[in-house]
C-alpha cells in the first residue's frame, strides 16, 4: 500500500467506528436522567453564608426551600422585608431554622407538617402593613 493509501484506510476505519458509536444508546450508568425518566435532584451547596438586604419574605422563603429541600408555603397577606446576614456558614437545615426564627420574630404562625412548612398571618394581628426585620449579625446568638 502506498503512503496515502494507509492514511485513507485509517481515516475510513475511524469514521466507520465513529458512525457506529453515534447510533448507540448511552450506557445506563452514564446517563444524566434516572432510569425511571426523572431528572436527578438539584445539587445544593453544603453550607452557605446568607446575606439579605431588604429582601421580600417570600423571596427569602424560595431560597430557604431550595437550600433546605423543604416545601415552604407562604400564606396570603404574609409580607415582610428582611435584612439579615450571618458571619458563619450554615447548612440548609440550620438556615431553615433561622428562617423559622425570623418568621416567629415577625409574628407569623409557622405550621410544620412533615416536609411542608406553612407560614401564615396570626388571625389576632390586624396590621395590613408590611413588616420589617433587621438583624445584621444573624446566627450569632
Amino acid at each position: 500500500m502506498s503512503k496515502y493509501g494507509t492514511k485513507v484506510a485509517t481515516a475510513a476505519v475511524a469514521m466507520t467506528l465513529a458512525c457506529m458509536a453515534w447510533g448507540q444508546e448511552p450506557s445506563p450508568t452514564n446517563r444524566f436522567i434516572a432510569p425511571d425518566g426523572t431528572a436527578p435532584p438539584a445539587r445544593r451547596p453544603s453550607k452557605v453564608a446568607p446575606d439579605f438586604r431588604d429582601v421580600d419574605f417570600s423571596s427569602m422563603a424560595q431560597v430557604v426551600a431550595q437550600l433546605s429541600g423543604r416545601t415552604l408555603v407562604v400564606g396570603q397577606g404574609v409580607c415582610a422585608l428582611v435584612t439579615a446576614s450571618w458571619q458563619t456558614e450554615l447548612t440548609g437545615e440550620q438556615f431553615y431554622q433561622e428562617f423559622v426564627s425570623i418568621a416567629h420574630a415577625l409574628g407569623f404562625i409557622v405550621v410544620e407538617q412533615g416536609a411542608v412548612t406553612t407560614i401564615a398571618l396570626d388571625a389576632r394581628k390586624k396590621s395590613s402593613s408590611c413588616e420589617k426585620y433587621v438583624n445584621r449579625q444573624g446566627g450569632d446568638d
